[in-house]
Parts: C-alpha cells; sequence; structure tokens
C-alpha cells in the first residue's frame, strides 16, 4: 500500500525515470496554483502526481457539472513499476482525497483504457477538434 505525500520540488535526474518524468517541469502551467504528491512504498518514491485543485476548462463539454474541477495535470509512475497497479492505486487515494468533488483528466490516447477501468467517463466536447486529448471525468 501506497503512502501519499505532498511534496514539492524537482529533480531531473532521479534514477529509473523515464520520458514522462522529464517532461514533468515543462508541462507545468505557471498561471495555475498545483498540488503535487508523492506515492512511497518504505520512503521510495514510485509515482507523482500534479493536481489543479480549481481547475477550469478553455471549451466546453456535454454533460459536465459546473466549474471549477478538481484536474489531474499527470501522473508519471517510475519505469519499473508501469503496469503494477500503482497508477491505478494512484487515482483512487487521489479520488478519495478529493471525494465529493468533480475531477477531471486529459488522456494520452494510449492511457484512454485506464481511465475506462478506473470507471471515469469520456466528456464530449460540443464543439468537435480532432486535435483535443480526450476529457475523462470521474463521476460523483
Amino acid at each position: 500500500m501506497l503512502e501519499m505525500r505532498e511534496v514539492d520540488g524537482f529533480t531531473r535526474n532521479w534514477p529509473g525515470w523515464g520520458q514522462g518524468w522529464s517532461k514533468w517541469h515543462e508541462n507545468a502551467r505557471r498561471d495555475r496554483k498545483a498540488v503535487e504528491f508523492g506515492f512511497f512504498e518504505n520512503d521510495e518514491e514510485l509515482a507523482r502526481a500534479r493536481i489543479y485543485p480549481r481547475s477550469r476548462l478553455d471549451a466546453p463539454y456535454v454533460g459536465l457539472p459546473a466549474e471549477p474541477y478538481v484536474e489531474i495535470d499527470l501522473v508519471v509512475v517510475r519505469d519499473d513499476k508501469i503496469r503494477s497497479g500503482i497508477g491505478s492505486e494512484v487515482i483512487s487515494k487521489l479520488a478519495h482525497l478529493y471525494q465529493g468533488q468533480e475531477m477531471i483528466a486529459f488522456s494520452a490516447a494510449t492511457a484512454e483504457g485506464f481511465w475506462v477501468e478506473m470507471g471515469w467517463a469520456r466528456a464530449v466536447r460540443r464543439h468537435r477538434d480532432d486535435f483535443a486529448a480526450a476529457l475523462f471525468h470521474r463521476p460523483v
């Protein structure tokens, strides 16, 4: 079972962290306040997540309740722990922490099945945009 801790800072040279980790700092939206959590087992960090607790969408989506949302911006699992269930545990812990609040996550095409397996629903953009990442939300 993972221990979740709020963390800050960024170190590009942590061993065992691949391409997803290297984009961590580059992807941060400087205009929004983020909260970052590390997920540890025996004091060893195995995953990290960046959350925007009061996020707003730039485009309208059908069927989503009113803003603001808790947005899961990025989840990175250490390379040697990918597909071990850690990602699911991370999302479950975040969902518990923010229970009762609307949560959203934009997904890479390769991860859409993950969100479906977690029971999240895909939101439909009101105006079609073939370049937009899929948006998933957790039904409350």
